[in-house]
């Protein structure tokens, strides 16, 4: 060791080990190098991760799979739209969000042809049959102005998809009474119903297009103008179903007395439009929201969260009546349950309080039963609301029957 206490750098050689201050204690774990070592010196070249391509006959091979290359791809593919899609979506496209994007984008810029073929094509590999599909094609074919035929049967293709969807019936519907079918759109609109008998589309559809059908009989007219009119209907979609069948009914007479063919049927369903099975009213006063609760015989039940019902019911909530009284207190509130055609038994009613007390903490049931025919009664139940129990009505002789 030298004169300032630090280790030789330069040991001679078989020199024993001298340890001075703060020299650091050697880790046997680590090999020393030695600056001789070839290895060390220059070490072996690693291999590559990427090496050069091989080289036959003074040229490089090239991928000529249309799958992977597309310069080759286009090259292949025809000029033609009608062909160029169906192509390029065989060879290549697995992924039918590929299809929605693609078409989207293309009717975005008004490309409806083109939007067409894209959706052709993803029908034609099986990639997506779901009914958006033939929705979209339908539309992209009319707008592109397509042969008729063509649209008509892009439009019926989602009745074969779901053959008991009231919904793909009623689009059929549709495509046949924009090509003037429209007694053909008329016994779609029946075929619905079969489907979908408590909702208002297939009824309403039909008298729509009966206005110019050829030979749709007054029997028809009054099928779908009595299942509009003897039940209530949620007012959610901004639709008066029982303002526009009564606007309709009198032209549908004077067509028919004009054609000589007799129309009793229709003018009965527009003498008896006002008939209902039960009709039962909450009746209150204040400041309070009260919410009707019906459970009907076959065990369904008519509230604020179902307000229509598989057995006819149909609940109309929180009428407000804005006529105040002359002594400054508020308008009357209601809530009305009907069953145009309702089932015999009895109905269990509950009133619950949503919010807020009304004046007496009491409500009045007002029950109607019969409504517009020579069997009509009404009874008036008051209701204590701090100490109510679930009110019984019985209905004997109801339109239907279990």
């Amino acid at each position: 060791m030298d004169a300032g206490g630090f280790v030789n750098a330069r040991p001679a050689k078989n020199a024993p080990l001298v340890i001075g201050p703060n020299t650091p204690r050697p880790n046997p774990a680590v090999k020393p190098v030695n600056p001789r070592d070839p290895v060390a010196v220059k070490p072996k070249p690693k291999t590559p991760l990427v090496q050069e391509p091989l080289v036959i006959n003074g040229k490089k091979p090239t991928i000529v799979d249309p799958k992977v290359d597309p310069v080759a791809l286009m090259k292949k593919l025809s000029k033609d739209p009608k062909r160029m899609w169906n192509q390029a979506i065989d060879w290549t496209v697995t992924d039918p969000s590929l299809i929605v994007a693609v078409a989207d984008f293309l009717m975005d810029f008004d490309e409806y042809g083109h939007a067409a073929e894209v959706l052709k094509g993803n029908l034609r590999k099986g990639l997506s049959t779901d009914e958006w599909a033939h929705e979209a094609l339908t539309v992209a074919l009319q707008m592109s102005k397509a042969d008729p035929v063509e649209v008509e049967r892009a439009a019926l293709s989602a009745m074969d998809l779901d053959p008991k969807s009231a919904k793909a019936y009623l689009k059929g519907a549709k495509a046949e009474a924009e090509l003037k079918h429209n007694d053909l759109a008329v016994r779609f609109c029946q075929k619905a119903a079969e489907f979908g008998p408590d909702q208002p589309g297939p009824y309403a559809n039909a008298l729509a297009y009966a206005v110019d059908a050829q030979n749709v009989t007054p029997d028809t007219v009054a099928w779908a103008a009595v299942n509009l009119l003897h039940r209530d209907w949620p007012t959610t979609d901004g639709v008066d179903y029982h303002a526009r069948t009564r606007a309709l009914l009198p032209k549908f007479v004077s067509k028919y007395q004009a054609a000589g063919i007799e129309a009793d049927s229709v003018r009965k369903a527009l003498l008896e439009q006002t008939q209902r099975d039960l009709v039962i009213e909450l009746l209150w006063q204040g400041p309070a929201d009260l919410d009707l609760v019906v459970a009907e015989p076959v065990g369904s039940t008519c509230s604020a969260t179902d307000k229509r019902t598989t057995a006819g019911g149909v609940l109309q909530a929180d009428i407000l009546d804005l006529k105040d009284d002359p002594n400054g207190n508020e308008g009357g509130r209601s809530e009305i349950y009907t069953a145009a055609s309702a089932f015999s038994g009895v109905y269990k009613v509950k009133v619950k309080a949503a919010l807020g007390r009304p004046i007496g903490n009491s409500a009045t049931l007002k029950v109607t039963k019969f409504k517009g025919t020579p069997r009509e009664s009404f009874d008036l139940i008051s209701v204590d609301l701090a100490h109510q129990q679930p009110v019984e009505i019985k209905l004997d002789g109801g339109s239907r029957t279990e």
